[in-house]
């Protein structure tokens, strides 16, 4: 059986959009997933006539688990141009991540994480930290929601060759629900520096999806919010991004 899937929104505009891959992450700590797994997808569009763009992008997760341990990288980059060659995105980005989980409920994890993307100002940001993760609710059937909090250092350079080195504390939410047809998968982060709270950054994904088992049609709505409180200069506060995908099989 072959499945064609038809993009709505976005995809249809040749969106490079990869904000799914953050949500893989709830299977760091899986019991019945051992050994590797992976997954990896490359992407190129064109457009020309009345509109001129162009771009790649690309998305990848490798995952080890062995017992209670587990690692995860997880990697992805995209640039598209305009016309002119005028660059309209050009972002990368890299996460790895080592859990241990020491009970049905608690598990600690370190993390290293490196980001470009000169658009929004930051020619390179480095982050190492470490937590822990609690789940607050879990069941086989429905899902689960957890709790992480922790710390991580952080180095920043900017296109405008601001440095800074500091600490910033981790708190998120990470909430996985199954409902008959329906699928939710969300996290929430929330990373403000403990001398000054107010300057705080925040990252949102979410993921709904809508699959009847009659049907052979699945229906997927995914966004993110992200928030800078104090951005490079020259970037917003605030970015969102969305994109809708429809799915046919036959």
């Amino acid at each position: 059986m072959r499945t064609w899937l038809l993009g709505i929104g976005l995809l249809l505009l040749g969106s490079a959009s990869a904000e799914a891959i953050v949500l893989v992450d709830e299977a760091l700590d899986d019991p019945k997933a051992q050994g590797l797994h992976g997954e990896l997808s490359l992407s190129a569009f064109g457009l020309r006539g009345n509109s001129v763009r162009s771009g790649t992008s690309g998305e990848g997760m490798l995952r080890l688990a062995h017992g209670p341990h587990a690692e995860f990288l997880l990697g992805e980059f995209a640039r598209s141009e305009g016309r002119g060659g005028v660059v309209e995105e050009n972002r990368s980005f890299l996460h790895l991540r080592h859990r241990t989980r020491l009970s049905h409920r608690w598990a600690w994890e370190a993390f290293a994480q490196q980001e470009r993307d000169p658009l929004a100002r930051i020619r390179l940001r480095k982050l190492l930290g470490a937590g822990v993760v609690f789940s607050l609710w879990r069941t086989e059937e429905e899902g689960r929601l957890d709790l992480g909090a922790g710390a991580f250092a952080e180095e920043e350079r900017t296109t405008n060759q601001r440095q800074s080195r500091l600490w910033r504390m981790n708190i998120y939410l990470r909430l996985r629900h199954h409902l008959d047809a329906w699928h939710l998968r969300a996290v929430f982060y929330w990373q403000p520096r403990p001398d000054r709270m107010q300057d705080a950054r925040g990252l949102g994904k979410f993921e709904l999806g809508f699959a009847p088992a009659s049907t052979r049609w699945h229906l997927k709505l995914a966004g993110s919010w992200r928030y800078d409180a104090r951005p490079p200069i020259g970037a917003k506060r605030t970015d969102w991004s969305y994109r809708m995908l429809f799915g046919v099989s036959f």
